[in-house]
């Protein structure tokens, strides 16, 4: 695929309080995307699920993407 070009990510970060005690836990797991226009012109695009979690505390999440042309001069 020539002009396409795909990108993954997956990431969990947890962070302690310094006596390794878990505090809070990152998730997130994404998918991005870009298409060669051709004279230094392409379109971008992703999207990412990101989830939260701190010990007694419901799991929060979120969506976010993002869209866009980018130009080369």
């Amino acid at each position: 695929m020539d002009a396409f070009n795909l990108t993954a990510l997956v990431s969990q970060t947890r962070f302690d309080d310094g006596v390794g005690h878990s505090v809070l836990r990152l998730d997130a797991i994404g998918l991005g995307g870009a298409y060669d226009l051709g004279g230094g012109a392409s379109v971008k695009g992703g999207v990412v699920r990101l989830s939260g979690q701190e010990p007694g505390f419901a799991k929060d999440s979120d969506t976010a993407f993002d869209l866009g042309v980018a130009f080369t001069f």
